[in-house]
């Protein structure tokens, strides 16, 4: 959500509108902010993505190698309106990690991506991102969400289709490419399944 001044305001987004920052995913209690990124989170964050799993690491970002400084730099550089960034938090930790980024050569499009601690998968934390991502990119006036996911990234698949459930990716390769309209989005975050 964007205040009226154009400054990110953190929301508690939890299934089906609960207003508390207590949620119930899969029987687990837990307890998590989501924000922007800030430009403390440094280490936060870089400690965040040293404890990835290998698996974790590829199935974002297609290599099993860890982003380097470079791309710590883009993820801080976010915020300018071509792009977003967000955390998700329990305490003092990071668990989890969202982009946004308006594509220079398709307007109106706005690509995301996110990974979550393997601890805290299958909890409802990147259905939770990605909900806040197509809510954010349409306050910029984005149409369309644009994914790429690994085809056998299954949760993934199972994510995007539990917030678009007409969604169906373009295959290309090991790739999924998807392709979401952002008007379809739903107003509340659905529960887990």
């Amino acid at each position: 959500m964007i205040s009226r001044r154009g400054i990110p305001v953190m929301l508690d987004l939890q299934p089906e509108g609960r207003t508390t920052q207590d949620c119930v995913d899969r029987g687990k209690a837990d307890s998590r902010t989501v924000r922007p990124l800030h430009p403390d989170d440094v280490e936060l964050v870089r400690q965040f993505l040293s404890r990835l799993s290998t698996e974790s690491a590829y199935r974002r970002y297609f290599t099993p190698c860890r982003p380097g400084d470079a791309e710590l730099r883009r993820f801080f550089g976010a915020g300018n309106g071509a792009r977003d960034a967000l955390v998700a938090t329990a305490g003092e930790e990071v668990i989890a990690l969202a982009e946004g980024a308006a594509l220079e050569n398709e307007p109106g499009v706005v690509e995301i991506a996110v990974v979550v601690a393997d601890a805290w998968q299958g909890r409802g934390v990147g259905r939770q991102l990605v909900w806040m991502l197509a809510h954010r990119a349409a306050a910029r006036g984005a149409v369309t969400i644009k994914a790429e996911t690994l085809a056998d990234n299954a949760c993934m698949a199972r994510l995007l289709r539990r917030l678009w459930p007409d969604a169906r990716p373009r295959l290309d390769g090991p790739l999924r490419t998807w392709h979401l309209p952002v008007g379809s989005t739903p107003q509340r975050l659905p529960a887990a399944a």
